[in-house]
């Protein structure tokens, strides 16, 4: 069964390289020359990028200098962010003018590679000085390209002041020089703030005026300097960042020095108009437009200049406008010659019609799938679910190994790109068709029973087909547990009552989804400065029932002793010492020693899992943690056998979206990757982040696990195959939704929640069948 497994994580991986392919780099030169390079009204220029500013954290309470300055001598623009809002992305469409590639969502986490053109490679070109102090990702992509620089980790997020004042401790320092052209700043503390605390904490409004004081501070000192002042993504009202929602993907673009009106358009455009500004060439890799708002102080001539360039640069990349490019260069000569306005104006209308028709069919086709590696993908996700059907009902199959042989050669035929799409196409599909052929759903109804958690478990992914249902898919696991708990209450209403009870308190904790995230709830309130001492009490309830649950499941003293301590401590270094680092990693080598020890003794992993679960779980869903330990209990009493291993499964769903989870990647905490560490380590931030994400999920998994009449390796079987029955439905419903208007701000993000939750399954049976090993090999 191992061997299906490992195919269907191969072909999930297939598809996301099919859905997400990584783009080619390639290097360009400009076939034409910038001839507007006259004087740049601005001898110098500011670029000050703080992240995670939001549109509406721009007024005259937040930031009064910048909301009174601009409306003097300058303007403000409404940025619309494309998807993913995420850091690195947001970068490259800052300074190369296109569209990041979804992939770079994991880039992000990596490292970067370096860019071959952007607004900082036309600068540099033009021997024009740039300094930047910052997150340190500017300096990956452009590791050559300043005369001063000093960077900062964006990835720790608890650090909401040095990563600010190294900023300013440099800018400080090079107000008072005068051999610089172009001057970066990228501050952090803000978006590291909403991480943690969310948008409506009062460190926001600290950071603002913080950052408002700096900005005025340079302004005061320099003369003829163009100040931009925008964000690289917004933050959701629940905070973080990462998905579609409003506050998300609108940012402010404060213009200051400059004459220039107020407006709305792309972030992709702020390189185009910017090089003309700045008297650079465009970028090669831009597909923005210019906007008369920020080009108003233009003569006519400049302004007819730079938009044949910019028109000329995006025809080289498609098609479109032939006719009406000539028939505005045409008009343009008739100007130059005769210096008629309204020829004039005639070309500048229909060099600006071409650009916006050419930059939206770009963005449009800026992503291009292997709708090959797609159907194949999707065919061999399906046959390991029919295979798994296959093993549960009893059928048998000649052949097994020749057909299993089949499915791994096709593949690694993929992977290695040796046949041609169609080939593999009807390869896939005659192996798909014949497991189907084979499959006999007869004997499967007749040997399994189809309880009410089954039948609706078959049901849930069929919801997919509405992006509706994808936003808000926490309203199903709760509606149909819900319903499945009303019904049991028929039969039994004293044992089932509390158990109703807990699925409804469970929706107050966290709210979640698109149209909710926003709306105050339980964790909300305990957040609250004035209400410090309930979260108090709700830590130490929830950590005292936490003991409780780990002695009734260990019936060991001297374990119960040790995990007091352990849990003690964790309230310590939640509630009193500020999440001290040397205290976070003791309490890591506190649980690594119980982890040996429960080794050693056979007594799995349950134990530990317990104390991991409270060390990275926030305090205000550390509730959630005994709930599902008596739920379990409960469980156990009450259902039979085919019940309790589908309640199991649906209380691990429940409690991922009780604990704040959605389909967005904004839902990710990442701050719960931190414990026990004062910089940004990769190798033990992000499973910590993942550890945190599915902490409940695989402790739903372990309660059911320590029945001794349940089949381990059955239930995990049972867990796979529902798990790539809904990432089938999952690839199937993108593929049909792959030119929706909401591909990339809806379905685009739930194939990686998907593919999360798929990995981190696989990883766990994994370390199961792992564990066997050696188990066996010792014993």
């Amino acid at each position: 069964m191992f061997l299906y497994y490992t195919i269907a994580t191969l072909s999930v991986l297939l598809y996301l390289h099919g859905f997400f392919p990584i783009p080619a780099r390639i290097a360009t030169k400009p076939k034409y020359n910038n001839t507007s390079e006259a004087k740049p009204h601005n001898q110098k220029a500011v670029i000050v990028i703080i992240d995670a500013l939001r549109l509406d954290f721009i007024s005259e309470e937040t930031t009064p200098f910048l909301a009174k300055t601009y409306k003097n001598t300058g303007c403000f623009t409404q940025l619309k962010v494309e998807t993913p809002t995420v850091t690195l992305p947001r970068i490259k469409a800052l300074t190369t003018g296109n569209v990041p590639q979804f992939i770079d969502i994991i880039v992000n986490l990596a490292s970067p590679t370096k860019l071959d053109d952007s607004i900082i490679h036309r600068a540099h070109a033009r021997k024009k000085n740039i300094v930047f102090y910052g997150d340190d990702i500017w300096l990956k992509l452009f590791p050559d390209h300043f005369k001063r620089s000093e960077g900062t980790s964006s990835f720790y997020v608890n650090d909401f002041k040095e990563v600010d004042d190294n900023v300013t401790r440099n800018v400080k320092h090079e107000i008072n020089r005068t051999d610089w052209d172009i001057m970066i700043l990228h501050y952090l503390g803000l978006d590291h703030i909403g991480h943690v605390f969310g948008p409506k904490s009062p460190l926001i409004l600290t950071k603002l005026k913080e950052m408002d004081d700096i900005i005025e501070e340079i302004y005061n000192n320099s003369k003829q300097t163009l100040f931009i002042v925008t964000g690289d993504h917004g933050m959701r009202d629940s905070g973080g960042h990462g998905g579609s929602t409003f506050p998300e993907t609108n940012v402010p673009l404060v213009v200051l020095g400059l004459p220039c009106k107020n407006d709305t358009f792309a972030q992709i455009d702020v390189p185009a108009n910017l090089a003309v500004l700045l008297g650079l060439d465009i970028p090669t890799t831009s597909i923005g437009q210019l906007r008369s708002s920020l080009l108003s102080h233009l003569s006519l001539s400049r302004y007819l200049e730079a938009l044949k360039y910019n028109t000329l640069l995006l025809r080289e990349k498609t098609d479109l406008c032939e006719e009406s490019i000539e028939t505005a260069k045409h008009f343009h000569e008739l100007y130059l010659m005769n210096k008629n306005e309204d020829l004039g104006n005639n070309a500048a209308k229909l060099y600006r019609d071409c650009s916006k028709k050419i930059s939206e069919r770009l963005l449009k086709s800026s992503v291009k799938q292997n709708v090959g590696s797609l159907f194949v993908a999707t065919a061999m996700v399906g046959c390991v679910v029919l295979k798994i059907l296959q093993k549960f009902s009893g059928v048998r199959t000649h052949h097994a190994h020749l057909e299993q042989v089949a499915m791994v050669t096709v593949l690694v035929v993929q992977f290695l790109e040796l046949f041609s799409n169609l080939i593999l196409m009807i390869v896939t599909s005659v192996i798909f068709l014949r497991n189907i052929v084979r499959f006999n759903l007869k004997h499967l109804a007749a040997t399994t029973d189809l309880s009410f958690l089954t039948i609706v478990s078959v049901l849930h992914p069929l919801s997919f087909l509405s992006s509706s249902f994808l936003e808000e898919e926490h309203q199903f696991w709760y509606f149909f547990a819900g319903t499945f708990v009303s019904f049991k209450l028929f039969d039994e209403p004293r044992s089932w009552v509390l158990m109703f009870a807990t699925i409804r308190f469970l929706r107050t904790i966290n709210q979640v989804g698109d149209k909710w995230a926003a709306v105050p709830d339980l964790a909300d309130w305990l957040l609250k400065r004035e209400n410090h001492l309930f979260l108090q009490l709700a830590c130490v309830l929830a950590l005292s029932l936490s003991a409780c649950s780990s002695f009734m499941l260990t019936k060991r003293k001297c374990m119960f002793i040790v995990d007091v301590l352990v849990l003690f401590l964790i309230y310590l270094y939640r509630m009193v010492v500020n999440e001290n680092v040397v205290l976070g990693q003791v309490l890591w080598m506190l649980i690594l020693l119980k982890f040996f020890y429960c080794s050693v003794r056979g007594h799995g992993l349950l134990p530990t899992w317990l104390l991991i679960a409270n060390l990275l779980l926030k305090p205000y869903n550390l509730i959630l943690i005994p709930m599902c330990v008596f739920a379990s209990q409960h469980f156990h009493r009450a259902l039979k056998a085919e019940d309790l291993v589908m309640a199991h499964w649906w209380m691990g769903n429940l409690l991922f979206f009780a604990q704040g989870h959605d389909n967005s990647l904004a839902s990710v905490d990442i701050s719960a990757g931190y414990v026990g560490l004062s910089n940004y380590e990769p190798a033990l931030v992000v499973p910590q982040v993942l550890c945190h994400t599915y902490a409940l999920p695989v402790l739903s998994h372990l309660l059911l696990f320590r029945n001794k009449q349940i089949d381990t390796n059955k239930c995990l079987s049972l867990f796979v195959m529902f798990r790539s029955y809904i990432i089938a439905v999952v690839f199937i419903v993108t593929f049909i939704h792959r030119h929706h208007l909401f591909i990339w701000s809806v379905f685009a993000p739930k194939i990686f929640a998907e593919a999360s939750h798929f990995g981190f399954l696989f990883v766990e049976v994994s370390c199961h069948y792992l564990s066997q090993t050696i188990n066996k090999f010792f014993i």
